[in-house]
């Protein structure tokens, strides 16, 4: 399990760090009560369902592969949306 905070700092470092992996941001989104879709292919959503009437939140990312460490780009637009949600 992720240390959410710990992780979450990680996250808002600058430069943005290149050495998450995939399980790492996987476990952290999970932890904030995200559910995982697979998609087809690479290709998983996360949705988060804050009340039962409410409008979703989704975050779609491709699962990188043959590495398993995400990208600095991933790791910037997860922390965006994450920050415009008032989850992060």
């Amino acid at each position: 399990m992720v240390n959410k905070e710990k992780f979450a700092a990680k996250l808002l470092r600058k430069p943005t760090p290149r050495d998450i992996a995939w399980a790492e941001l996987r476990g952290f989104l999970l932890s904030l009560g995200f559910e995982e879709q697979q998609g087809s292919g690479s290709r998983v959503r996360f949705y988060l369902q804050p009340e039962p009437d409410a409008r979703g939140l989704m975050i779609r990312l491709h699962k990188p592969h043959p590495k398993k460490v995400c990208g600095p780009l991933m790791v910037r637009d997860v922390v965006r949306v994450l920050k415009a949600w008032g989850l992060l």
